[in-house]
């Protein structure tokens, strides 16, 4: 008797054994599900916030672009020396100027419109009438900036309410509608900030779509807040906000959903009696306004009141909070998953080990009575059993297999998105037909080399070049050869050493105009390098039936060259003119050839603007 009573209690050792080995798997499992969450938060709330950080720098780059040109600041000066009434601003031909000397690009860059603003904070030029002559919308909602601005920083505004619609700039004036601006000053030559210019973003088809790329799964989500703690992004959840009223219908969550904590799940019927306004922030929102960054994998309430994980940040540079949030149950998923499998198995041992105890003293029992008669069948009943637990082992292993292989699947995902993210960055700075950068690549790189050059006061050489009678050749061969032609073209540049160093770059500047940045570069080895793109495109042969360059059948190039040192109070776009200049006298000349203009340097000294021309080929 004192033997059969240890058998229970081996089994029930064995089985606490096994169910503590199984609590604490589970556990780990958890803590390691929890952990991965934040690092893949974490991931996409730096890959979004260095986006944002490019796209500002883009739209910052567009509104310098313009700001700098002489006109731009010659018509402000003009409006500046007029009283700032509306009446008297609208009469006076400096603003119609000023229109048709921006509004081209605006439209060109996809923008909504643009300001002029004077020191005062009055609007000296806009796209409608009705907003100039009074006071800045920026002025009354985000003055900080805007006095950023007039101290000489370039800066992005966030959301705030609009003095228009997004959707209709020349619609009626609407202040529930969101907006955006980027911002810089307008600079008189001895460098004194004379206003602010603006550009005005439409925030929910260009900045809601950039933190719309930061989602996990079904429920992730990445959006930007103010200071207030409301929304500066649209909402994936608009739907839902609209059922659970926190928006009305139609109505943009931008601006409208303040992140704080309802105290419960308004998705499955919690209603607050607390009003919208007095309703304490998210423990996101809270940290993330205050400054801080961090992370919670713990769970909290998001707006909606749904338990969610989140990483976030405080952006200084641009005054908004970004965050990156997925709901908990599903970033537990695989945590629930594995917690199945395990307790299922735990249930089969448990069910198993109970089953195979009472057998074996029932098993035992007849042994002892049967001893005498059957010694060897007792030894083989007792080696099927083990066989038994092998069996229960095999199967323990391969839950664990099993676990193994969806923490691979969860890496492989991560690896997948940063590749995405890789793929984004690198279309955006990509021309899709010719596959070398891009304008906006290519007025980046320009404006960075070029403060580059002024910092180590070296050269800088700029080559332009267009396909002679391009027009002329899509209409012989079809606009697919035409295609094909400026692929041929960018293989040429490719397949050289024209552009190997770092702050060399091959761009294409539009339609069937290429530019080649040479930094560091002077006006010889310039000239140089342009005159050998010409021959290496007239080598390659490419057949062009109704050119009408002289003695020549094939596809040929003009091109114009300049080279200057920049310095304090010239602009990139000086150069650009310069080697447009050039590359016009090239046409003009003939065609087939290459203009290498004088530097800015021999100019300023000659008092005139004056070309040399290289002709080669049957000209």
């Amino acid at each position: 008797m004192l033997k059969r009573s240890k058998e229970p209690f081996l089994a029930v050792l064995f089985l606490s054994i096994v169910v503590a080995l199984a609590m604490q798997g589970m556990r780990e499992i958890e803590m390691e599900t929890r952990t991965s969450s934040g690092k893949s938060l974490q991931t996409v709330l730096h890959t979004t916030e260095e986006a944002i950080h490019l796209w500002a720098q883009n739209r910052i780059n567009d509104a310098q672009s313009i700001a700098l040109r002489s006109q731009v600041v010659d018509l402000t000066k003009e409006m500046l020396r007029l009283p700032h009434r509306r009446s008297v601003l609208v009469e006076d031909d400096a603003l119609q100027r000023a229109r048709d000397a921006i509004n081209a690009d605006i439209e060109r860059l996809g923008y909504l419109g643009f300001f002029i603003i004077a020191p005062d904070s009055i609007n000296l030029a806009s796209m409608r009438d009705a907003n100039v002559g009074v006071r800045n919308v920026i002025a009354d909602q985000r003055p900080d900036l805007l006095e950023r601005v007039f101290r000489g920083e370039s800066t992005i505004i966030p959301t705030i309410f609009s003095d228009i619609s997004p959707q209709d700039s020349l619609a009626a004036a609407s202040r529930k509608s969101p907006t955006m601006f980027a911002a810089t000053p307008i600079f008189d030559a001895s460098g004194k900030v004379l206003a602010a210019f603006t550009i005005r973003i439409d925030p929910i088809n260009d900045f809601s779509s950039l933190t719309g790329l930061g989602r996990i799964g079904v429920s992730g989500e990445t959006y930007a807040f103010n200071r207030d703690g409301y929304l500066l992004t649209e909402s994936r959840f608009n739907d839902q906000l609209r059922r659970i009223g926190l928006i009305k219908f139609k109505q943009q969550s931008a601006l409208s959903v303040r992140v704080a904590d309802p105290g419960g799940d308004m998705i499955k019927g919690y209603r607050s009696l607390t009003p919208i306004d007095e309703r304490p922030l998210t423990v996101m929102s809270k940290d993330a306004t205050s400054g801080n960054r961090g992370q919670n994998t713990d769970g909290y309430r998001d707006y909606r009141g749904v338990f969610v994980f989140g990483a976030w940040l405080w952006d200084d540079s641009l005054g908004l909070g970004l965050t990156t949030e997925i709901d908990a149950d599903e970033a537990l998923q695989p945590y629930f998953f594995a917690r199945g499998v395990i307790l299922a198995g735990l249930g089969v041992t448990t069910l198993l080990s109970i089953l195979l105890v009472g057998y074996l003293v029932v098993a035992r029992s007849r042994a002892l009575r049967e001893m005498e008669k059957g010694k060897v069948a007792l030894e083989a009943r007792v080696s099927e059993r083990t066989n038994d637990l092998l069996s229960i082992n095999e199967k323990l292993q391969e839950q664990v297999i099993e676990r193994v292989r969806t923490e691979e699947q969860l890496k492989l995902a991560h690896a997948q998105l940063e590749e995405t993210n890789r793929k984004l960055e690198q279309m955006a700075a990509t021309d899709g037909l010719t596959g070398v950068a891009n304008r906006r690549s290519f007025d980046n790189h320009l404006y960075s080399e070029w403060n580059r050059c002024m910092r180590e006061k070296m050269p800088i050489s700029l080559i332009l070049f267009d396909v002679d009678f391009f027009k002329r050749y899509n209409d012989t061969y079809g606009h697919q050869a035409g295609d094909a032609c400026l692929k041929l073209i960018c293989d040429v540049l490719r397949g050289s050493s024209y552009s190997r160093r770092p702050g060399d770059i091959v761009a294409r500047y539009g339609g069937e105009e290429f530019a080649v940045v040479l930094s560091g570069t002077g006006e010889e080895d310039a000239a140089t390098i342009a005159e050998r793109i010409r021959a290496d495109v007239v080598e390659r042969a490419i057949p062009h039936s109704t050119t009408d360059v002289k003695n020549v059948t094939v596809v040929t190039l003009s091109i114009g060259v300049a080279t200057t040192v920049p310095h304090s109070g010239l602009a990139p776009n000086s150069l650009i003119e310069l080697a447009d200049g050039a590359l016009y006298e090239a046409k003009r000349s003939g065609r087939n050839c290459m203009v290498m203009a004088e530097t800015l340097e021999k100019m300023q000294k000659k008092g005139s603007f004056k070309l040399r021309s290289v002709r080669t080929g049957n000209m």
